[in-house]
């Protein structure tokens, strides 16, 4: 490999990791912006736990997209399964709920 291109690969690859942060802080300041048009974190927790009876919720992230602000929820049932829960932001509606393999 042309070590000029493998050079440039790793820089790009670095960029690449070290933007990925600075997204989800942008996503935290976007709902801290208009919170009052989205359910709270709390109740993404709360509906992702009723989406997946017995389960305990160890993660909530909220996401803003281009017309898709959602909540992704990670939930751990007591055997150790794990499930992704997307909960669109403003309705609380439960998108999906995915085995996470």
């Amino acid at each position: 490999m042309n070590p000029l291109l493998f050079a440039g690969s790793i820089i790009a690859a670095t960029f690449a990791f070290a933007s990925a942060p600075a997204l989800a802080d942008d996503d935290d300041a976007y709902y801290a912006r208009h919170r009052k048009q989205f359910i709270t974190h709390e109740r993404a927790a709360q509906i992702a736990r009723q989406a997946v009876k017995g389960g305990r919720v160890t993660s909530v992230e909220f996401d803003h997209e281009a017309r898709d602000d959602h909540f992704d929820v990670d939930v751990r049932t007591a055997d150790g399964r794990e499930y992704d829960v997307k909960i669109d932001a403003r309705s609380g509606k439960v998108r999906y709920v995915k085995r996470d393999d």
